[in-house]
């Protein structure tokens, strides 16, 4: 029953999202050539801000229909093929994975075992280093600016709880690596 309803809501509210999407663009595009032409009033600059709001809105709704069909079509060809299911996971593999770097001195590196070397190598340079260009501290700024108050710091140095991390790791979206 909830369903059907939702299906009916589905249909009313969001068929045709991608010819609204386009209409909304050409729109835009047709209010900021005016502004770039005709004078420019309040009512032409309220009126670009509220089209790009909507097709801000719609460009979403677009994403994220289109992201549910493909994860649809995923899943079914991913249980009737899984040469595809097994080609798709070597993409993202491929996506997360650094090939190549250049180093500072502008050679190529293309060794993992190399890559890992050379970024361990710049952080731990980058760490040991000092400043140069910093100006000094201003010791009145340090005492009378702001602090942190007893609650603040303590909040800061507590531990941090399983819970917290498996909140944390929940709350990234699906489509990134943790």
């Amino acid at each position: 029953m909830v369903r059907i309803e939702m299906k009916k809501i589905n249909q009313k509210e969001f068929i045709g999202v991608s010819g609204k999407v386009q209409a909304l663009r050409r729109e835009l595009i047709d209010t900021q050539k005016n502004m770039r032409v005709g004078p420019i009033t309040q009512v032409i600059i309220d009126e670009e801000k509220i089209l790009r709001t909507k097709l801000a809105k719609w460009s979403l709704i677009e994403e994220n229909i289109y992201k549910q069909k493909s994860r649809v079509q995923w899943l079914k060809l991913r249980d009737a093929n899984n040469a595809y299911f097994f080609s798709s996971m070597k993409g993202r593999k491929a996506q997360n994975h650094i090939n190549m770097l250049t180093s500072e001195n502008g050679t190529v590196i293309r060794e993992a075992t190399d890559v890992t070397k050379e970024d361990v190598g710049f952080y731990q340079k980058l760490l040991g280093q000092c400043n140069k260009h910093m100006k000094a501290t201003h010791l009145e700024i340090l005492k009378d600016g702001q602090a942190l108050t007893r609650e603040q710091h303590m909040f800061l140095i507590q531990l941090i709880k399983d819970a917290d991390v498996k909140k944390a790791l929940i709350s990234i979206r699906d489509s990134k690596a943790p």
